[in-house]
């Protein structure tokens, strides 16, 4: 169909805008794209004349009927990838803070401890297990605690002397020494396993943006959200999918279906983030997820082929 016709602009203006209300992002609001087209067609140009008189603005209803719908849908998807990209340059990124090769005195700072796989604690530097640190201070300084003892037996001896005034007992100061190690290479130990997992990290302003997101719109639009985003990333897959199996000579388009699935995975993890604060019970969800990576593990020590 390539004839011109007149339409209602401000009619479509309207529905395009309310588009931008159902289909915006993983957050709750527009996307961008609904706002994209709605301001093509206030400023689309008036038709030219006609035998009998001027048609009014054409519009976008008049560009999908002339086959150029996809010509502008691309020009709002183009939009708004220009936008995510100078916002992306506007946010700061977060850097990863574990690693057991540090490089300078910041990281080594931040690593100066590491957990072994018997559960103990060593230090970076000096190189060794902290009950061995610990016995050197107890040495060191003149300390009355009793060295007399296996590893385990100190420690339970180094937490008796953390009631001891750190200011007036060396003991105490020693004992306070050992705990703050242990539990810095405790927290350090956690933090660890979610860098190299990948998981993104939620800043508190974060979380506490996603808790006005289901105050504001509600758990019922939430959960709807949750299914598109989703659905979303099944077809980001399945784009990867099809350009691995039939373009894997095409670095290019593969490299395209990396980053959509990547934006979708995190569209998708703000929402499970919310369906979290939904549902409640983090902690049982952590368990859960342990104890599914455990089967994992056994049905492959197993040899058990992976059922769908």
């Amino acid at each position: 169909m390539t004839d011109k016709r007149p339409i209602d602009a401000n009619a479509l203006y309207e529905d395009v805008s309310r588009m931008g209300l159902t289909n915006g992002s993983a957050l709750g609001r527009h996307s961008g794209m609904a706002d994209a087209i709605a301001q093509m067609i206030q400023d689309a140009p008036a038709s030219r004349k006609t035998a009998q008189r001027k048609t009014s603005k054409i519009g976008l209803a008049a560009a999908a009927a002339s086959g150029a719908w996809r010509i502008v849908m691309a020009a709002a998807c183009g939009l708004k990838r220009r936008r995510s990209r100078m916002d992306k340059q506007k946010i700061k990124s977060v850097p990863r803070l574990t690693t057991d090769n540090p490089v300078d005195n910041f990281q080594t700072a931040l690593n100066f401890t590491d957990v072994s796989e018997d559960g103990w604690v060593w230090l970076r530097q000096p190189e060794m297990a902290l009950t061995e640190y610990m016995r050197k201070l107890v040495k060191g300084h003149g300390s009355s605690i009793d060295l007399d003892c296996n590893d385990m037996e100190l420690s339970e001896t180094l937490t008796e002397h953390l009631f001891d005034d750190p200011k007036q007992s060396i003991d105490g100061l020693i004992a306070e020494h050992y705990t703050i190690l242990w539990a810095y290479a405790t927290l350090r130990e956690k933090l660890k396993w979610y860098e190299d997992a990948g998981i993104p990290a939620i800043p508190d302003y974060g979380l506490n943006t996603i808790r006005r997101a289901i105050n504001r719109y509600g758990t019922a639009p939430q959960l709807q959200m949750a299914i598109k985003e989703m659905s979303e990333l099944t077809k980001a897959i399945c784009n990867l999918q099809r350009a691995v199996t039939f373009n894997y000579r095409n670095g290019a388009k593969i490299k395209v279906a990396h980053e959509s699935v990547r934006e979708e995975i995190a569209d998708v993890y703000i929402m499970l983030a919310q369906l979290v604060e939904i549902v409640g019970k983090p902690e049982e969800v952590q368990q859960i997820v342990l104890e599914k990576l455990e089967q994992l593990k056994g049905a492959l020590d197993g040899g058990e082929v992976q059922s769908e």
